[in-house]
């Protein structure tokens, strides 16, 4: 049987807020989830493949292209934006 999670489980175990999941939801974004009386559930297969594949939580490339989104630059600008960030930060 597949066992699966809840997005307050996952939110959880990838140390980030649930709203964060709703949001990757609501931007098709993020891993397969499917709905079951009307909560979303991620298969627990998928939590590992993302989970292997890197793709959970912050990365400097998902702040970079934010950046250009949201402030209407070009990739140039983003990623020298994102590098001074990254620097500033002490690349946590």
């Amino acid at each position: 049987m597949t066992q699966f999670l809840s997005t307050a489980e996952l939110a959880k175990r990838w140390r980030c807020e649930p709203q964060s999941l709703a949001n990757l939801r609501y931007r098709r974004d993020g891993i397969p989830w499917t709905k079951v009386n009307g909560r979303p559930l991620y298969a627990m297969a998928d939590v590992l493949e993302a989970e292997q594949a890197g793709r959970t939580g912050f990365t400097w490339t998902r702040l970079e292209t934010a950046l250009g989104q949201v402030l209407q630059i070009d990739e140039k600008k983003a990623a020298k934006l994102a590098a001074d960030l990254k620097r500033a930060m002490g690349d946590r």
